[in-house]
């Protein structure tokens, strides 16, 4: 539920205010009017020289976008216009709160599978009747086969889907600004 304010007093990030970064608060302002959205997000820049930015918070109404004083330094105007469009699209798609339920969705799955197997191994190794033990071998067998394999499926899904938002981020990106030369641009920078 305060998944911004934790990740932002992990990074350290600070309120980008107008007077120092009025330039960033215009683009957002314009990218604002632009995609129809009725609230601005909260704006927050991080000291680090990596460029990079993200979005986080669990609706529009609770949004951040943090970007770093490197990215800042390294991309001209319609390059930081395309980087705050496309933190801006993450935000109005849910892409955060989608990522959260995958991964409390892969979580669960993963908890499952490794409750099964080791309800299996118990319930195995307390039973003595050596008709019922070749059942419980196979199933704690499918149970360790879940345990391993689900992990491995749930990261995938979770790229796969990852992957796709990002295509719709930039996609967006471009509709908000008009300006896939920008976008392109960072790309090629970074």
């Amino acid at each position: 539920y305060f998944s911004d304010q934790i990740i932002l007093k992990a990074c350290k990030a600070r309120p980008a205010s107008k007077e120092e970064y009025l330039q960033l608060v215009n683009i957002l302002d314009s990218l604002v009017v632009a995609s129809g959205l009725s609230v601005t997000p909260k704006l927050y820049v991080v000291d680090d020289d990596q460029p990079n930015a993200f979005a986080t918070g669990r609706n529009p109404e609770n949004a951040v976008i943090c970007v770093t004083t490197g990215l800042l330094e390294k991309l001209n105007y319609y390059e930081l216009e395309g980087v705050v469009a496309h933190e801006l699209a993450h935000i109005i798609y849910y892409d955060i709160s989608l990522s959260a339920v995958v991964t409390v969705m892969v979580g669960f799955v993963v908890m499952l599978s490794d409750m099964f197997s080791r309800f299996m191994f118990y319930r195995g190794s307390r039973s003595n009747n050596s008709k019922d033990s070749g059942g419980n071998s196979l199933l704690m067998l499918i149970g360790l086969l879940f345990l391993v394999l689900s992990p491995i499926f749930g990261k995938l899904m979770q790229l796969a889907i990852s992957r796709k938002r990002e295509f719709l981020a930039d996609a967006t990106s471009v509709e908000f600004t008009r300006n896939p030369e920008g976008l392109i641009k960072k790309k090629k920078k970074i």
